[in-house]
């Protein structure tokens, strides 16, 4: 198995965002802003190695039209102002491992990184396969 193999990349998109309601499926030149990430991901990694963690239907129904898989809606007490990105990657790793395989590494993409080119993942992709005490990549 390859070390790509092991990557689960967790999407945490939120849909009640405060300052800007509905971020992540508004319209950047005519597409949703999450489309601008997906389509630069799956480039790099397969669609079954991502899981997007919403909990918004909203965004559940836009995914399932670009034909990714959204197996649960976020639980409310994960889905708040106050809740970290971390507790969110937990919940989607702790879901994705009891039911689907072990990962060894998870990678955290938001879906307003409109501006993410496969050589960005390419890239930090070969620097944890060179370092592998790395626990963490920015």
């Amino acid at each position: 198995m390859s070390v790509k193999d092991q990557i689960l990349v967790v999407v945490p998109a939120r849909g009640g965002s405060k300052r800007l309601p509905k971020k992540n499926i508004r319209k950047i030149n005519n597409k949703p802003m999450i489309s601008w990430m997906l389509k630069e991901l799956v480039k790099f990694i397969s669609k079954k190695q991502i899981l997007i963690s919403t909990d918004d239907k909203n965004i559940v129904n836009l995914v399932k039209k670009m034909d990714f898989s959204v197996p649960f809606l976020r639980p409310a007490k994960i889905s708040g102002d106050k809740t970290t990105t971390l507790e969110v990657a937990k919940h989607a790793l702790n879901w994705y491992e009891s039911n689907i395989k072990k990962m060894a590494y998870t990678l955290i993409i938001y879906p307003t990184s409109i501006f993410l080119k496969k050589r960005d993942l390419d890239n930090a992709f070969n620097e944890i396969k060179k370092n592998q005490k790395c626990t963490s990549l920015f």
